[in-house]
């Protein structure tokens, strides 16, 4: 009798409204591969050098501070094609910048002085390319008021809607998903520009893994959107269908990464989260995917929601609480007072 081969590990590192999307895709693969994928809710990018990490989805930021590492521990696979005109069949996203629907602020220009929420440092939609165009803009340090680390885009989602900040920029397929599956939200937010385009996060592959493995991937991936039992999962996410990619897609964010260096942004002041500062993190996370289950029980994924929940909180309770946390650098130009 042959050995049950040991399931690979799907890693999330993107929005838990996405869920559903990668629960599928991990399904879909195993399928594929005749033996279990297992969805986990990636705790470290590190993880794929590891062996604890066999595929998954990660922002295009970090993918590109993994694949400078030699050798690279992450090869992209594919990357989703959005559905809408504005994405022109293309695997990009953008960075749409909300307010309060009663907000006097119409166009980014108007955003001297306003508050400000972002999800984290590692993320490009919601950090990077607002540095990159406000760089581009001209803004010099302090055009920006007060600014929050919410998390993630969620909360950033909210602490807009709420009156907490002002403003804030959200990926573009994060918004379209909590607009239309919360629709008080769509009642109070408007769009007042956005930045980008930028490619779009990549479904990636541990460079570890044989090529007998990662090549069944890549073609499961590009027939999805051919696939009329693939559709109602992939539309959950306004995904119209996969794109192969390659390491030069993601070229675009190293540029802009080069720009935001040129232009001299040097670090002045580092933080490093405390225990509490990264409890609150954790918990936001683990409690937001918790309560879209708890407030959705008929939904399909409910109750998988609920176990990815437990087991992301299992191992931070028990697990990597009191090694790791969030690191933040204040940035000022080079050269100018």
């Amino acid at each position: 009798m042959t050995a049950p081969r040991a399931p690979l590990r799907f890693a999330t590192f993107l929005a838990p409204n996405m869920l559903p999307v990668y629960r599928f895709l991990a399904d879909r693969i195993g399928d594929r591969l005749g033996r279990p994928v297992e969805l986990v809710v990636g705790r470290s990018f590190d993880q794929f050098e590891r062996g604890e990490a066999d595929l998954g989805v990660i922002c295009g930021l970090p993918y590109v501070w993994l694949a400078a590492r030699r050798p690279s521990p992450v090869e992209p696979l594919a990357a989703p094609v959005l559905a809408g005109a504005r994405y022109a069949g293309r695997p990009v996203y953008y960075s749409d910048v909300i307010v309060r629907h009663d907000s006097p602020i119409t166009r980014l220009e108007e955003l001297r002085g306003c508050s400000w929420a972002f999800n984290e440092p590692a993320s490009h939609s919601g950090h990077t390319i607002t540095l990159y165009s406000l760089i581009r803009m001209g803004a010099r340090p302090g055009f920006l008021g007060p600014v929050i680390e919410a998390g993630f885009h969620q909360r950033a989602i909210r602490l807009v809607h709420d009156g907490t900040v002002d403003a804030a920029a959200i990926d573009s397929q994060v918004l379209a998903i909590e607009l239309r599956d919360h629709p008080q939200l769509a009642d109070h937010l408007r769009v007042i520009g956005s930045f980008g385009p930028s490619t779009v996060q990549p479904v990636v592959a541990a460079s570890r893994l044989p090529g007998w493995l990662k090549d069944p991937v890549r073609q499961l991936l590009v027939e999805l959107g051919d696939d009329p039992t693939a559709r109602p999962l992939l539309a959950h996410g306004f995904v119209d269908r996969f794109r192969l990619v390659d390491d030069a897609a993601y070229d675009d964010i190293r540029a802009m990464l080069a720009t935001i260096e040129t232009a001299g942004w040097t670090p002045v002041f580092g933080h490093v989260s405390d225990e509490s500062e990264w409890d609150d993190y954790e918990w936001s996370w683990v409690g937001s995917l918790t309560q879209w289950a708890l407030d959705n029980p008929s939904h399909p994924d409910a109750r998988d929601a609920l176990e990815v929940a437990r087991k992301h909180r299992d191992s931070w309770l028990r697990g990597y609480r009191g090694t790791l946390g969030f690191a933040c650098l204040l940035l000022r130009p080079t050269g100018r007072r």
